[in-house]
This record gives structure tokens, sequence and C-alpha cells, in this order.
């Protein structure tokens, strides 16, 4: 009975996996309830591996089950786990990706040596090309975080594209604060340009074409809609799972601000991939994409031009780049044209923003 009653739950989970598997087909412009169901997948799947290992342990024909689920979803299966084991060797071209969260402008982290440890970090990492999210600078002494890059940090070249811009008086003072998406690079900008959002204000793409030995290398750094979840819905679910009981008013709440991003979303991605779709030459498409791998946004934009991941190349694991004891998700990407050659994917450890650092090398 017992062995019925796991039989019955292994069935529900591949049903489940196949069902939030096809997240990456539906546009949640049309049915939304699929972006959520494809936040459910890594779960799913890992239930079906237990599931693997269970019935070789007990009944071994029933294993065929769950191991046929994983094979016949073996793509997103690869976009969610990383399964390579070598050594990575950084070298080439080096491109950091980060969201900066506005370099703790708020003091969310209560220390005030943050913004100083973000600049550290870039520092250390090195890299050729920074594409940076929640980017933000202004006029005044303290956060003039493109003169601190360009001037102490030697990354000559730049690209900004201001979201947000105001003015505000401090001692009598004018200060210009910026916000918006930032690439910075060691190598010769020769074109700067935008994909402008329909739907938000505050969220965008910028490209930039970057000279590299000769050769002319297009830069997509991109900020997608987030869901804005806030400390409330954070407090609401962790009380539910504590009580082990529903809270229908925030878990309407939630669902209705992931119904409202992921249809944002989808409309940016379909945005930039038409953009991606016209260019011929070599392209790294980058950011937080605020969705996970298995999503209409992620396959929309991976699909525009063929494009390969960087993590799926090189990484290992399940790649968590959103920090959150809550959610173990991988939302910022690194995806490459096919003519790159991808040697290493990693994130850096130190936790200076509500996003890890992720690092890419690759050569032309």
């Amino acid at each position: 009975m017992l062995k019925g009653f796991f039989a019955t739950l292994n069935f529900i989970a591949v049903v489940l996996m196949f069902f939030s598997a096809a997240a990456v087909y539906i546009n949640p412009n049309s049915v939304w309830q699929f972006s959520f169901a494809g936040f459910l997948f890594m779960p799913l799947m890992i239930a079906n591996a237990a599931f693997v290992a269970l019935w070789l342990l007990a009944r071994k024909w029933l294993a065929l089950l769950p191991m046929l689920a994983l094979l016949l979803c073996y793509k997103p299966v690869l976009r969610s786990f990383g399964f390579n084991f070598k050594k990575q060797q950084e070298k080439g071209v080096k491109v950091l990706v980060w969201n900066v969260r506005n370099f703790d402008l708020y003091n969310w982290s209560k220390n005030l040596e943050t913004r100083a440890e973000v600049m550290d970090l870039i520092r250390d990492e090195n890299a050729d090309i920074l594409c940076l999210q929640e980017f933000y600078t202004d006029s005044g002494t303290l956060m003039n975080n493109i003169k601190y890059l360009v001037d102490t940090l030697g990354y000559t070249y730049w690209h900004f594209e201001p979201t947000v811009e105001v003015n505000r008086w401090h001692h009598r003072k004018k200060i210009e604060q910026k916000w918006g998406e930032a690439t910075f690079s060691k190598f010769p900008i020769v074109n700067r340009s935008r994909v402008d959002f329909t739907n938000s204000r505050s969220n965008d793409c910028i490209y930039t074409d970057v000279l590299v030995n000769g050769d002319t290398l297009r830069v997509y750094n991109m900020h997608l809609q987030s869901i804005h979840l806030d400390g409330h819905d954070y407090s609401a679910l962790q009380q539910m799972e504590q009580q082990q009981e529903p809270n229908w008013k925030n878990i309407r709440k939630i669902a209705r601000k992931m119904k409202n991003g992921s249809r944002s979303r989808a409309s940016q991605a379909e945005q930039v991939a038409r953009s991606i779709r016209k260019f011929k030459g070599k392209q790294i498409v980058c950011g937080d994409f605020n969705d996970v791998p298995v999503s209409y946004t992620y396959n929309k934009l991976a699909n525009a031009n063929n494009m390969q991941d960087a993590f799926v190349a090189k990484g290992f694991g399940f790649g968590k780049t959103f920090i959150n004891p809550y959610l173990y998700l991988r939302i910022d990407n690194v995806l490459a044209s096919q003519e790159i050659r991808i040697n290493s994917w990693r994130t850096n450890p130190k936790v200076l923003s509500d996003h890890y650092a992720v690092s890419v090398s690759f050569d032309l």
C-alpha cells in the first residue's frame, strides 16, 4: 500500500514536471499560470531524481517512469543544472555581470562600507567588460560611480543610459542623480544604443558594440521587469511555512505580482529578441532576466539567434545568483553566439547585493 502511495506521488510529479517544462513555449500574456509553473521545474526535477533513486532500491522497473520523464525533459534539465566537472580555465576576454542594487545607496545592508566593497570586488575581478544593472551615479563626491570606475579602476570606455534622473539640492549645491543600466569596457566602444521598453520606465536594455582585437562584439545588458516582492511578502511566506497554513489574501497578492511581472518580461524579451536577430555579428546577451531558465522570457532570448548559455557550457550545480533564503534561483544569465568559445562560468560568493556577481571568460 505504501508503494502504491509513492507510485501515485511519482506519477503526479511526472505530470507536473511536463506541465512546468511547457512554460518555455507559452506566452504569459496568453496564459500567465505557466510562468509560475516554470519556477517549479527545479523542485520537480529534484523530486523525480529522488524517485529514480528510491525505485532503484525498491522496485527497479518503476524507476523507468521518472527516468523517462527526465530524459524527455533533458533541455530544461540541462538549463537548470550544470554537469561540468572539469576544472575551468579562466582565460580570454572576461565579462562581469552584476546587479549592484544601486551600490547600497539606501543602506539596506546596514553597512556604510558596502559601496567601497563593491568597488573592491570589481577591481579584484579585473574583468574586461562590466555589465551592471541597477546602476546608480550622481554628480556629488561620494557616489560619482562613473568617475570612480573610469579614473580609478581604468574603465576608459563606458555606456550609461539612465532610466530615472532626479535633481536635488544639498548644501546649496545641485546634485544630479541617475539610475539605469551601465556597461564599462577596457576595449574601445564604437556604437551605443538601447531597446526602449514600451511597458516600463525603470527597466531597460542597452547594447554596446565593443572593438575586441579588431573584432566587433555586441554586448546586450538588460534588467527585465522584477516581481517586486517586498519584505511583507517574504514575511508572509515565512509565516505560512511555519504555521503550515495558507493565507489566501497574501497568496493572491503574490500571485498578482508574479502575473504582472511575467507578462511585462515576456513583452520586453520579445523586443530584445527582435534586436538580437537584426545583428549578424558576434553577441553577448546578459543581465538580470528576473526569470528562471525554464521560462518564456529566457527561451525567447536564447532562441533569438541560437544563443548558447555560458552556465550550461561551463557551470556546475544549480548556479544560484539571487540571494534569498527562501528562493534558490538563477535569474542572472550570460548568453553568447555559437562562434564564441566559453572558457569559464562562476559566481563570486561575496554578499554585497541581493545578487551574486557572475563572471564569464570566453574567446572570440
